[in-house]
């Protein structure tokens, strides 16, 4: 799913039959996020409670980890941690945009109602606390751009 810029790690995800019934997607935490780099493939650690979770992404320098569970829970791991959960943090589903260090990742913040409350930069190198999110809200409707319907009609001078 994703490569450091020096091609010399990857991660995505892997398929482990730990029930041992030859099958690779029968119960939970079968389907799990791996890194493999040149000390070999290893998983990440995540919660095995998830249907399946996956690494989507990489920062350039392979420090920061992005992924999700599911479509439902976003993920990071910096340097191999323990797995930060992002939705319980800002409300973001997903985890795919990072820069080359892990100084910046790109969120879509969500609130309980699964509205947008705007895009966030989190700096990964400086943790979880609220100084490591920037909100730097979001293009709105009407107010920065139309919004169009199939035919072309602008609805916002509706």
């Amino acid at each position: 799913m994703g490569i450091t810029d020096d091609a010399s790690t990857v991660v995505g995800l892997a398929y482990v039959d730990r029930d041992g019934n030859g099958s690779c997607q029968g119960s939970n935490d079968e389907i799990v996020p791996m890194i493999r780099d040149a000390a070999g493939m290893r998983e990440l650690v995540h919660d095995p409670n998830q249907p399946w979770t996956r690494a989507n992404t990489v920062s350039g320098n392979g420090r920061v980890v992005l992924g999700n569970s599911n479509f439902e829970k976003a993920w990071a791991w910096v340097d191999e941690g323990p797995q930060i959960d992002l939705t319980a943090l800002t409300g973001a589903y997903d985890a795919n945009a990072v820069n080359h260090d892990g100084s910046v990742v790109a969120l879509s913040g969500m609130d309980e109602d699964y509205r947008v409350t705007g895009i966030l930069l989190w700096n990964a190198l400086q943790g979880t606390s609220p100084a490591a999110f920037t909100n730097i809200d979001s293009l709105r409707y009407c107010t920065h751009i139309p919004y169009l319907d199939f035919f072309g009609s602008n609805l916002c001078e509706q």
